[in-house]
């Protein structure tokens, strides 16, 4: 007696109808059903080899369902009665921890209580509108915040005690729109604004500038914009020379001095050497009032150290404005 012949493939099952004669083999009709039906028990052998075990985080396979809460596996998979047990206990824990408030997580007044991150999330953000300061002590819950000032509001104000600061990066911006200085001091002795190459208590603020002061460090803050970059020291006054220079924030650096009496060709050491190129240089020659003695001096850079001067009528002297970077 032989077996039905098979083949993998997923067809329908033949209906046998009454006018169907009777004949077996492996293409009768009477096999027919017989046959669809091997071949789709083939072609589900084929499609489920291999695919019989356990599953695992890599392979495909049998899950097994767990309602344990406190199982390892990396094999079991959970059932919805083992997550709303983790469910109910992580939130009944909740409200048993103590969260810090905005004031312990900004002055550093807590160290054994949790952030929450709504809290977490104010600290050290930053504002992108502006608003009109109209106090003059600011707060640290003023965090991020961008600041203009006008005739309505103060001249002096209080930064934040940053004596138990937490982190550091916490920003405030102020813009003085008054006519008048205003000036910007810290809210605790023990602070400091670092400015370059030094630290101060209180910045002052001119018309039109603007400062941003940046949390460096507990007690320090750093501060930056056009405020500070007047401070910078980026200038020099040098008797011997009767002159001096200033860099300017965009590199371009001005001399000034005197020429001493000019004969011929006269060369004048600047100040300082002008780093990459001397560009212009100008001289105008020194008067005496009444004395009627007025000339014509030309000067041009003669390296980037020194300037080349002539006069019509020698013996005269003058003084010099040099530019360069």
């Amino acid at each position: 007696m032989a077996d039905l012949p098979e083949q993998e493939a997923w067809e329908g099952v033949r209906q046998l109808e009454t006018s169907d004669r009777a004949l077996g083999g492996p293409g009768g009709v009477m096999n027919a059903p017989l046959r669809n039906l091997t071949n789709r028990t083939a072609y589900l052998k084929k499609a489920l080899d291999g695919k019989t075990g356990a599953a695992s985080t890599t392979t495909a396979g049998i899950v097994k369902l767990s309602s344990a809460t406190n199982s390892d596996s990396s094999t079991d998979a959970a059932t919805a009665s083992a997550v709303k047990k983790a469910y109910d206990l992580a939130d009944s824990k909740l409200s048993s921890i103590p969260f810090a408030t905005v004031s312990e997580v900004l002055d550093g007044g807590s160290t054994e209580k949790v952030v929450n991150p709504k809290t977490l999330q104010s600290k050290g953000n930053f504002y992108s509108n502006v608003s009109l300061l109209t106090t003059s002590k600011i707060t640290t819950a003023q965090f991020g915040a961008r600041f203009w000032v006008d005739y309505s509001s103060p001249s002096a104000y209080t930064l934040p005690d940053i004596s138990n600061i937490v982190g550091c990066g916490q920003t405030i911006t102020i813009w003085n729109v008054k006519d008048t200085n205003i000036t910007i001091s810290v809210g605790n002795s023990s602070n400091s604004i670092s400015i370059p190459m030094s630290t101060v208590t209180t910045l002052t603020l001119k018309p039109t500038e603007s400062a941003t002061f940046i949390v460096e460090q507990v007690k320090v803050w750093h501060a930056t914009g056009d405020a500070v970059l007047r401070l910078a020291p980026s200038w020099s006054f040098n008797p011997a020379f009767n002159g001096g220079w200033q860099k300017l924030p965009s590199g371009l650096i001005i001399q000034w001095g005197g020429v001493s009496t000019i004969s011929g060709d006269t060369t004048t050491m600047l100040p300082v050497t002008f780093p990459t190129a001397f560009l212009h240089a100008a001289v105008t020659m020194d008067y005496t009032p009444a004395s009627g003695a007025v000339t014509y001096i030309a000067a041009c850079p003669g390296s980037r150290s020194t300037i080349v001067s002539r006069t019509a009528s020698p013996g005269l002297g003058g003084r010099y404005i040099a530019i360069g970077y």
